[in-house]
């Protein structure tokens, strides 16, 4: 299975192939993680998507699996 996902220039390949090993993390850092996220949902409504957290090292931070297990991590700066 292969799946690519493209927005505002960034495309991520994805796909399920047993020679590579698992529980892979993608880690993105990216801007307007927030509407980011309102779009995820608006294309997939099926799919709950969380919503950005604030992490302590001042970032927004959104996580979620793909179908196959990986970890996408998507992280805005939002203090200097």
């Amino acid at each position: 299975m292969y799946i690519q996902i493209s927005q505002n220039g960034l495309v991520i390949h994805l796909s399920e192939n047993k020679t590579f090993s698992t529980n892979t993390i993608v880690f993105v850092e990216t801007k307007n993680i927030i509407q980011f996220k309102m779009d995820l949902q608006q294309r997939n409504p099926a799919n709950n998507f969380p919503d950005p957290v604030q992490t302590n090292w001042g970032t927004l931070q959104l996580e979620f699996e793909d179908p196959f297990g990986n970890l996408l991590r998507f992280n805005e700066i939002i203090s200097a």
